[in-house]
């Protein structure tokens, strides 16, 4: 809003220095002007008026073409993975923002739609006796590593952790078990566990 403003208020400058000075010369009937001058001097005001004008339509219209739309997401896990298998994929399946679209709920996939740097938060939460580790991956690779651990004396234990990444579009990211830090590792449903994201800079 602050460029269009800016862009009004030099549109009506220009609008009325044009004015202005036709209004002088359609007065000043006794000069030494005649009027085919003061016609071509109104003609040449006009073409810069018409400059202007599509010069204001061409910033206007790059403007809001190139407005970014929200991307954000934050979606949580209804049931409890008793006994999660190594690199296996978790899908946070209760969505609760997916602004862009961006998050795949069948998947756990979250996936660019524009280049950018994005924000995401991975809360784990695990099961009484039994730990819960996540990571953050990127295409694959290894980004950040969240764990709630469980000792045989322990309750439950939620860790979060919040991860900065740059994402070329089309670039994915997901949560996934990595590490068996328990014989069984269990991660607790019931919204106790989720998994968010945003963007917060296109480039």
């Amino acid at each position: 809003m602050d460029m269009l403003a800016s862009y009004m208020i030099l549109f009506v400058t220009v609008c009325g220095f044009l004015l202005t000075g036709s209004d002088a010369i359609l007065l000043d009937s006794t000069g030494v002007g005649s009027t085919e001058l003061q016609i071509q001097d109104l003609q040449q005001k006009v073409a810069l008026l018409e400059q202007a004008v599509n010069s204001l339509a061409s910033k206007v219209s790059q403007a809001t073409s190139n407005k970014t739309k929200a991307v954000a997401f934050t979606a949580t896990l209804t049931k409890t993975i008793a006994n999660m298998q190594l690199h296996q994929h978790i899908k946070f399946d209760h969505v609760i923002t997916n602004e862009g679209s961006a998050y795949d709920s069948s998947t756990g996939t979250f996936t660019a739609p524009v280049t950018g740097v994005y924000a995401f938060y991975l809360t784990v939460t695990n099961i009484p006796q039994y730990s819960a580790s996540l990571v953050l991956a990127k295409n694959g690779n290894r980004l950040t590593s969240v764990l709630a651990h469980g000792t045989p004396t322990s309750g439950f234990q939620t860790s979060t952790i919040a991860t900065m990444v740059t994402l070329h579009n089309g670039e994915q990211v997901w949560a996934q078990d990595e590490e068996q830090f328990s014989p069984i590792e269990q991660l607790d449903g019931l919204e106790w566990s989720s998994f968010s994201g945003h963007l917060v800079a296109p480039f």
